[in-house]
């Protein structure tokens, strides 16, 4: 019996200590990856034995999910490759972090003695790293190895030599040349396939540079090409890597060069912001638009020019002039949009030119707003002893909801009488009723407005009038005084507050006479 218990009592402890561990589980996968590699050799292409000194460049990426900071990265060399010094191993020390997504470039200084034979050859790195990620909402450090593989090719005596001249430097998002220039430095006559430009990084505008045939020993061509650096790009420069296709003495051959050049960051970058998201058809919308400069530099002499999209017509000016944009420095401009149709959404294209640098292109886009639309469909005013009534009928003809709808007496015996309706769907009508106590003397005007959101921050006004007549009285349409007068609509944000606050005032005082009185027909 006491052993049992003894059995019971440990494997409780156990459970308690199980559920009191924590354990972390990550699955085994790589976190980084060669982009590529290739040999940075003075004329291009890959070497051949007995070239000596070349430099091996590997570009590295963390495909992981947290940050790693390599402690030491070693690349194992094939044989008969070395290192100057003779060794297999080549050591080096990465400064700083990785991110996720970040490129390093990793240089190597090797030896290719002419004991080498051509053929591919494997290199090996092998990382030593710690990983540091969230995890379960906790920081985890990790230390981890890891190797990866690549094949790097040496080639026969050179054929054909290829040399690309960049720029010192790229700047982020600009076009800039570099020349290509192409020699025979065998002892036959080559048979020029293709030649062309391609970079895993940035636009080649000029990517195939043609066929141009034979090439005799000796003999060069020279091709300009135009390239587009990246912007936002987390790599450290541009890559150019140009190919060429021959055939030489039947036998058919590639051969390809590859430069990086440094990427450095654009002087000054835009960002811009409007201080409304949609637009009224049918009426101008004032648009402001807030221009920041985001960059590193002073943008001088910006100008901006705005075009507009089918639909949509820039009203008054739709060119201007900023001036100067120091980093983070704002300027803002106006405009006038005139929304024509039904369409869904409207855009417009802002064109920011500064005099130092490329123009630079931004579209905004903008919703199309539905407006209510409420007309006083019918109205009659009738005078019943000591009493004015008014009656009528409210119709929304507009494509959206007329909200806070508010009818009012705005002249005659009973003016300030109101009568608060609601919101109005798009087709919806409703009966309204006023009235009060008054003494009639002849003929009365009386006039009714309807007041009501038309669409967020537009206010509008609807206003019709009719005449009454004293009981004895003569003249005009009679006591019933059906329809006098047509529908006038107006208003606009200018107007809202003031006419929000009569419609609130309306309801209130609506609410204390008991007088609110809401008919709707569907």
């Amino acid at each position: 019996m006491e052993r049992s218990i003894s059995v019971v009592a440990s494997l409780a402890l156990a459970l308690i200590l199980a559920s009191a561990v924590q354990v972390s589980s990550r699955p085994d996968e790589t976190d980084v990856e060669v982009v590529r590699a290739f040999w940075a050799t003075p004329g291009g292409g890959n070497p051949y034995p007995g070239v000596g000194p070349v430099r091996l460049v590997v570009y590295l990426k963390n495909v992981g999910s947290g940050s790693i900071r390599p402690d030491f990265i070693i690349l194992h060399i094939p044989r008969p490759l070395r290192t100057g010094e003779g060794d297999n191993q080549s050591w080096i020390s990465p400064a700083g972090p990785i991110s996720p997504g970040q490129t390093v470039r990793l240089d190597f200084d090797l030896y290719v003695p002419a004991s080498a034979r051509p053929g591919r050859y494997n290199f090996t790195l092998e990382l030593n790293y710690t990983e540091v990620r969230v995890e379960r909402f906790r920081v985890v450090r990790e230390t981890r190895e890891e190797e990866v593989s690549f094949l790097l090719a040496l080639r026969q005596g050179p054929e054909v030599r290829m040399v690309i001249s960049p720029p010192e430097s790229a700047e982020e998002g600009e076009i800039f040349k570099v020349w290509l220039v192409l020699d025979n430095v065998g002892s036959e006559q080559i048979s020029l396939q293709s030649l062309r430009v391609t970079s895993p990084n940035a636009e080649v505008l000029t990517q195939d540079l043609g066929s141009p045939g034979q090439l005799a020993p000796g003999e060069s061509l020279t091709r300009e090409v135009y390239v587009r650096a990246p912007r936002d790009s987390p790599d450290e420069c541009v890559i150019l890597i140009a190919s060429a296709t021959y055939a030489v003495g039947g036998e058919a051959r590639t051969d390809e060069a590859t430069v990086s050049i440094p990427l450095s960051p654009h002087k000054f970058r835009f960002s811009v912001d409007v201080d409304r998201s949609s637009l009224t058809p049918g009426e101008e919308n004032e648009v402001t638009i807030f221009i920041r400069n985001v960059g590193s530099a002073a943008a001088e002499d910006v100008e901006v020019s705005v075009g507009a999209s089918e639909g949509l017509t820039v009203v008054g000016p739709s060119e201007f002039w900023l001036g100067d944009i120091p980093p983070g420095g704002e300027a803002a401009i106006e405009v006038d949009l005139l929304p024509i149709g039904s369409l869904q959404a409207y855009t417009i294209a802002l064109t920011i030119s500064p005099s130092d640098g490329e123009p630079d292109a931004v579209t905004v886009g903008f919703s199309s707003s539905e407006m209510g639309n409420v007309s006083i469909a019918s109205l009659k005013a009738e005078y019943d002893g000591e009493k004015l009534k008014v009656r009528g009928v409210l119709a929304n003809l507009g494509s959206g909801t007329a909200r806070y709808v508010n009818v009012s007496l705005t002249s005659g015996p009973c003016r300030g009488e109101s009568n608060y309706i609601g919101d109005l769907d798009s087709g919806e009508t409703s009966g309204f009723y006023l009235s009060c106590e008054a003494s009639l003397a002849g003929e009365e005007e009386v006039t009714v407005s309807a007041y009501y959101q038309a669409s967020p921050g537009v206010w509008r006004t609807a206003t019709k009038s009719t005449t009454v007549l004293a009981p004895g009285s003569t003249g005009g349409q009679g006591a019933a005084g059906a329809g006098g007068g047509g529908n006038v609509s107006g208003g606009g944000a200018g107007g809202g507050i003031l006419t929000y606050l009569a419609a609130a005032a309306g309801i209130i005082s609506g609410f204390f006479a008991g007088k609110i009185y809401v008919e709707r027909r569907r």
